[in-house]
């Protein structure tokens, strides 16, 4: 997952992680567009409107196909949630503040959902900001606006479909209950990827072993999913498993678990 920003005259666009420090773990208002119409008609003694989409022609395997083209939404506002874990955290957030403010209209781009749009920085929230062990955590919400109302990428696109059984692979971040990331080598956690909870598979950090998977540089775990037969086709959905250490329960050991969430992966 690449999460970018850059000064809309510019070509080159620097990256969250790499350029502030920045983990992105949360982004609303993009899949979430109301579109404009560019012409509209609502019936006499019936409910709702049809709207009418612009379309062009292209040519798929040597027959013209009509297909959805580039389409203008409503300007709206695009939350992002990121978290900084450093020593630094405070400059790194500060250089952040510091090149939203001065540019003017930016070109953001998520390569997660494979958007891009032009937006005006409208402020930032601390959410959360607190020091542990030489490093400071901080959580924070980046609001935009999308001024240009341009929406790069077909709505019905916004699942990835993947075959039964072929290879792909997963990023995932574990947070706490404050939203800061975790230490993935610092405590026991599983997380479970199903279409029917009749077959699981399983990523795990038990008791100092990675079965299934790794940690990147940038703290997510990396899940490799080599030919997996998911049993049926449907939305890949995950849930995770983590185990604390706390005196105050009687095995010594706090267990929580998240209720089951979707992915936006289809097994088709």
């Amino acid at each position: 997952m690449q999460y970018l920003i850059k000064k809309k005259t510019d070509s080159v666009y620097k990256d969250f992680y790499i350029d502030f420090g920045v983990t992105i773990y949360s982004v609303s208002g993009i899949g979430e567009e109301k579109v404009k119409p560019y012409y509209k008609y609502s019936w006499i003694n019936e409910n709702g409107v049809e709207v009418y989409l612009p379309t062009k022609i292209v040519s798929v395997n040597g027959v013209d196909t009509e297909v959805p083209d580039t389409m203008k939404v409503e300007e709206q506002n695009i939350s992002v949630k990121g978290m900084i874990v450093s020593a630094t955290a405070k400059s790194k957030l500060e250089a952040l503040k510091t090149y939203l403010k001065s540019n003017g209209v930016l070109t953001y781009k998520d390569n997660d959902r494979g958007a891009s749009c032009d937006v005006v920085y409208e402020g930032m929230t601390i959410e959360l900001d607190r020091y542990r062990d030489g490093q400071e955590f901080i959580n924070f919400k980046m609001d935009f606006n999308n001024v240009s109302g341009i929406f790069n990428y077909n709505i019905n696109e916004n699942m990835t479909q993947i075959n039964n059984k072929d290879d792909f692979e997963l990023l995932t971040v574990l947070k706490d209950i404050d939203g800061v990331a975790i230490a993935h080598n610092s405590v026991n956690w599983k997380i479970w990827y199903f279409v029917s909870i009749n077959k699981v598979y399983e990523a795990s950090h038990i008791n100092g072993v990675f079965t299934n998977c790794s940690v990147t540089i940038d703290n997510k775990v990396k899940i490799p999913i080599n030919g997996f037969d998911w049993g049926q086709k449907g939305i890949l959905m995950k849930r995770a498993f983590v185990s604390w250490d706390d005196a105050d329960f009687s095995d010594g050991t706090q267990d929580t678990s998240t209720i089951a969430e979707q992915t936006n992966i289809e097994i088709v």
